[in-house]
């Protein structure tokens, strides 16, 4: 008699994960249709649509290491660090619409946290616009006060909204904090390393170039 019931339990769970890779594939089509329109020359070189998708593949593993196995806050996933890697090895546009699609992706995959999205959005920005036209590594250092405060403002504003007590919002703005003063430091060391593997040149440390569009390929 439990073999209907067992079946039915079954499909629902066919059709729950048929759900979540149609929201996946939504999401995912969002960034790329924005490429195919405004930077077609991407899909020339496919060693930066792999660059983008090894952004992608590691920060979703990365959130789904640090929430679902380890326990640890969702504030420590280093969505600011994806957010200034694009900008830079890129451009502001990839990286803003790039960082929109990886935080939808991360927040569904958290159980849809609005507040861990609204939170991600506010700090990524502040990352790209801090990084938006970097020419000197030294400038990466900077934005660690940008992204220390933007946190801050951040939890503040939304504990007050939500009725979060202090403790709670005193442990999201450590975690959240840590995470802003590494990702600068991250982007520094992940950078050298990008550029050496994907054989990509930024406007980092040299005198010349367009502001805000790191990569010598145009993009118009």
């Amino acid at each position: 008699h439990s073999f209907p019931t067992r079946r039915t339990s079954d499909l629902d769970v066919a059709l729950s994960y048929l759900g979540r890779i149609l929201v996946i594939g939504i999401i995912i089509s969002f960034f790329f249709t924005f490429l195919l329109t405004y930077r077609t020359t991407i899909f020339e070189d496919w060693k930066m649509v792999l660059l983008l998708a090894l952004i992608f593949t590691i920060e979703v593993g990365l959130a789904y290491l640090f929430t679902q196995k380890l326990e640890l806050s969702e504030y420590l996933i280093p969505i600011t660090v994806a957010a200034m890697v694009l900008t830079i090895m890129f451009d502001a546009r990839i990286g803003f619409m790039g960082i929109t699609s990886i935080i939808l992706l991360v927040a569904i995959l958290i159980g849809n946290n609005v507040e861990f999205m609204v939170t991600s959005m506010f700090t990524s920005s502040v990352g790209i616009f801090a990084v938006r036209q970097l020419r000197r590594r030294s400038q990466l250092f900077t934005a660690i006060f940008a992204l220390v405060g933007s946190s801050a403002l951040a939890i503040v504003s939304q504990g007050l909204f939500k009725g979060h007590p202090l403790p709670i919002m005193g442990y999201d703005m450590m975690n959240l904090g840590v995470v802003a003063v590494l990702s600068p430091i991250v982007t520094y060391g992940l950078i050298g390393i990008l550029e050496v593997s994907f054989s990509i040149t930024t406007n980092l440390d040299r005198k010349s170039g367009s502001a805000g569009m790191p990569r010598p390929i145009s993009y118009a």
